[in-house]
């Protein structure tokens, strides 16, 4: 989908204690982006209830708010309440575990994660990864990444906020971290099966993306022997960036036709 237009309200996840009733109020950050929106008296905006996703506590539907600004100035924004929806969540969920990158290409695979359905986001250390953060540098990472999968999640029309992890090894992804069914992209086709045989009729599924130069030959020995299943994304060689965002792609296509094709059946 193309980015928002003028005929779609910007859309806002807000604290819970900002909902009076049928009145909205905006203040801090949430007001500052309303701002640079440009919202005036009398325009239409989305307001969800701010909320990261947690196994244990996303819901089938979510309520979403349509608002109408009533007044605003540089302290607060106010706004009534003017339509109450309940929108459906697709039960399906992808999780990526995306090698660190160089420089801020993480933020791009977060970025583009979020928008293209992510459940979760846990950054991980491989062998060949050439960043090593400190634990000062890691929070700080941490925090941009999550502001970012806010950003991306408000603008791609998202019911929640993925959930940023903090940065773990290779081994603690496959001996302690992957949910549902688990794969590792390679480059080596002759190792793998496609996505849609490896993901089946799944409804949750993990992906490992390997760092620029990819896994070492006795990460993909153990990540086998731990159960996770070996998947192709094509004849060409991607860079790990393009990797993870191809990898969440093609993986969220394949569990919402099988979603689809379920109810149709049903």
């Amino acid at each position: 989908m193309a980015g928002m237009s003028r005929n779609t309200p910007p859309r806002f996840f807000v604290d819970p204690s900002s909902i009076f009733g049928n009145k909205v109020i905006l203040t801090g950050d949430v007001l500052k982006h309303a701002m640079s929106q440009r919202l005036k008296r009398g325009e239409i905006f989305h307001a969800l209830p701010e909320m990261v996703y947690d196994k244990n506590i996303v819901t089938e539907t979510i309520e979403l708010l349509g608002v109408r600004v009533e007044s605003v100035n540089k302290t607060q924004l106010i706004g009534q309440v003017i339509e109450t929806r309940q929108v459906t969540i697709p039960p399906y969920e992808l999780h990526l575990y995306p090698a660190v990158l160089k420089g801020d290409k993480l933020d791009l695979v977060v970025e583009k994660a979020t928008e293209l359905g992510c459940a979760s986001i846990t950054p991980m250390v491989a062998a060949r990864c050439i960043p090593r953060l400190d634990e000062g540098k890691k929070e700080s990472r941490i925090q941009r990444w999550m502001k970012v999968a806010k950003s991306a999640a408000e603008q791609s029309g998202r019911m929640y906020i993925p959930r940023i992890n903090e940065i773990v090894t290779f081994r603690e992804v496959i001996q302690n971290r992957v949910l549902g069914k688990a794969v590792l992209a390679l480059e080596r086709r002759e190792m793998c099966v496609s996505i849609s045989e490896a993901v089946g009729c799944a409804l949750e599924v993990s992906v490992l993306i390997g760092p620029e130069g990819g896994f070492e030959l006795y990460e993909i020995e153990e990540a086998v022997e731990a159960g996770l299943c070996p998947v192709t994304l094509g004849p060409y060689i991607l860079r790990a960036e393009t990797a993870s965002i191809a990898a969440c792609a093609i993986i969220m296509e394949h569990m919402s036709k099988g979603h689809m094709a379920k109810e149709y059946i049903s």
